[in-house]
């Protein structure tokens, strides 16, 4: 899969759009409502049972920095990477509000994680990113860059969609739908077997999957969310 493809295109020409109405003032665009997903408990899903304190995070889609700065204080580094150099820029200014000066941030060119070198981190985490990729053939190279980047007993902890929603469109895990005319929530991907991440991550390498299907936060677009988490041993 070329980075030129017509989705990647399209995603990045998305967020772009949507990066340059967040500040400040208002965080809502991209994320949607940032004082839901504030209240929202995403530390007990994405880190129970791993120490976090000594560990480098990279935070995969991280958006205007939402949460690297959630994060900032429980990891020893949390870098982002992101599809939109607009919200990057938005990124660096969140960043520099609150005095965080050791994250790196990365621009990915929407298919793989090229610009940043194997063996860097501790942990990848991601949420709200990979159900807005309804191509299969992207989700799965971007777990094999996951995987090319942790470092030995490293980690993933990814927060995706669950189950089945009655508005907007939605794919299956396997679908490679390059055509989608928009995203965040527009055109997503739905898990309805756990087993689809967990063979897919095996293939790869991971092991020591694990998972938990949660209700999601009210109002949200899915009623259903899945938190998975898996392991590079070597």
């Amino acid at each position: 899969m070329k980075s030129n493809n017509k989705f990647t295109i399209m995603q990045e020409k998305y967020y772009d759009r949507a990066g340059k109405f967040w500040s400040l003032q208002n965080k809502n665009p991209v994320i949607g409502n940032f004082n839901k997903h504030t209240l929202f408990n995403y530390e007990h899903y994405l880190f129970n049972n791993i120490n976090t304190i000594n560990l480098k995070a990279l935070d995969f889609g991280c958006g205007p920095g939402r949460n690297i700065v959630r994060f900032n204080k429980i990891f020893k580094q949390i870098d982002g990477v992101d599809i939109s150099q607009i919200c990057l820029d938005k990124c660096k200014i969140y960043l520099n509000s609150e005095s965080i000066t050791n994250s790196k941030l990365y621009k990915c060119n929407g298919i793989n994680l090229d610009k940043i070198s194997s063996l860097q981190y501790d942990i990848i985490v991601s949420t709200i990113t990979l159900q807005h990729i309804p191509v299969y053939d992207i989700r799965f190279n971007y777990f094999k860059e996951f995987f090319r980047i942790l470092k030995n007993n490293g980690w993933i902890s990814i927060q995706m969609a669950y189950g089945t929603r009655n508005t907007y469109k939605t794919c299956n895990y396997f679908e490679n739908y390059i055509d989608a005319e928009s995203t965040n929530s527009s055109c997503d991907v739905s898990i309805i077997n756990s087993n689809s991440v967990k063979d897919d991550l095996e293939k790869i390498g991971f092991t020591n999957f694990s998972y938990e299907i949660i209700d999601y936060m009210h109002k949200s677009a899915w009623k259903k969310a899945i938190f998975f988490k898996a392991q590079k041993l070597t």
